[in-house]
């Protein structure tokens, strides 16, 4: 069962995303984030190399962030005993994931349970 690491990271990064749209009305300002943002992520995350070859407070930075950990879950997912102690790396992954999920609730200012539901077609008017 390795695709649940796969899984996790997808689902973590889609449910930012869709936070951040959520909160950030304007989309050209939207898109200009997250450009701004892929850009440092490719540059500046611990994804092609060492989180130890960083500068200490980049290196805490990063163990707050979803990125490294992403690149850790990945790694253990695809070898078998090199990585070791992913628990907080999942957590940090599942942490991210609900602040994006619930990031709706939080931009509009309303909490996710007070949404109208949708009413059903009917067929009769």
């Amino acid at each position: 069962m390795k695709h649940h690491a796969f899984l996790l990271a997808a689902l973590m990064a889609a449910s930012v995303g869709l936070g951040m749209a959520h909160a950030i009305r304007n989309l050209v300002v939207t898109n200009l984030i997250t450009n701004m943002l892929e850009f440092v992520v490719l540059l500046f995350s611990p994804v092609s190399f060492p989180l130890s070859q960083f500068p200490t407070w980049l290196a805490d930075v990063h163990q707050v962030l979803p990125f490294y950990h992403m690149a850790v879950v990945i790694r253990a997912s695809l070898s078998n005993g090199l990585v070791t102690n992913v628990g907080t790396s999942y957590f940090v992954l599942v942490a991210w994931t609900l602040m994006g999920s619930r990031r709706r609730g939080w931009s509009t200012g309303e909490d996710e349970r007070t949404y109208a539901r949708p009413r059903p077609l009917s067929l009769v008017q």
